[in-house]
């Protein structure tokens, strides 16, 4: 539920916190060795695997591993004193603007070595 109050603490030692409207539940995290995967244990009986889609400094997205049509695919976790200010929207359009200011500083130096690559190979001609 959007409008619930969530927090996900993700302390050192692997101590994993979830706070639902006030409401705490306790559990682990920790890594896979060698890959971008993520278990959460939340108590004793369920754990979940998930993969990272998308981290800066401001947000932290989670694909969790499998199909899932009843439940969200995606956690999303955004930095609180920058995601508490934006609506949904918003939160998705900056996260939109950094992956294309990647995409395009990487096109611009395809671009940069394509022409470094013809300049040398005009000049070997001569």
């Amino acid at each position: 539920n959007v409008q619930e109050s969530i927090l996900h603490f993700f302390n050192e030692g692997g101590e994993y916190l979830l706070s639902v409207e006030g409401n705490v539940t306790k559990g682990k995290w920790r890594l896979l060795d060698g890959s971008n995967k993520l278990i959460i244990e939340k108590g004793q009986h369920l754990s979940e695997l998930y993969e990272l889609a998308f981290l800066n400094q401001y947000f932290f997205v989670l694909r969790k591993h499998g199909s899932h049509r009843k439940k969200g695919k995606y956690l999303f976790l955004g930095y609180e004193p920058v995601a508490n200010k934006l609506r949904w929207r918003d939160a998705v359009d900056m996260m939109y603007d950094t992956y294309r200011g990647k995409q395009t500083t990487f096109s611009y130096l395809v671009i940069f070595v394509v022409l470094i690559a013809a300049i040398a190979a005009a000049f070997s001609y001569c």
